[in-house]
């Protein structure tokens, strides 16, 4: 069965790549500012808003990202959407969105 769970999006690193803990891979770990713009329908004001999505790369593509990419860089990302589910120390239930990355590239575009 093919997997239709993609997402691509570019945005600009919020601060440096960080490492991750696991013992037999590198994983790195960033966050990119998505910028997104429209019209309000009803008054025809113009608004902004800002996305903050976070991003965990694997193995060859973690150890490039660490090396290359920093603070304002204006990135590519390719990969697919995971949930992270835990308990809170006050017992409830948490959860977060993030991207798995298959790719993450240096954006040509600003």
């Amino acid at each position: 069965m093919s997997n239709f769970d993609f997402t691509a999006f570019n945005g600009n690193l919020v601060d440096d790549p960080s490492r991750g803990n696991t013992r037999n891979t590198t994983v790195a770990n960033m966050c990119v500012a998505k910028s997104r713009g429209w019209t309000d329908k009803e008054s025809g004001e113009k608004k902004k808003a800002t996305d903050f999505i976070d991003v965990e790369i694997w193995d060859h593509q973690a150890e490039r990202c660490l090396a290359e990419f920093h603070k304002g860089d204006r990135v590519v990302v390719v990969g697919s959407l995971r949930t992270d589910s835990w308990d809170a120390d006050d017992g409830t239930k948490r959860s977060k969105l993030y991207v798995r990355a298959s790719s993450v590239t240096l954006s040509l575009e600003f």
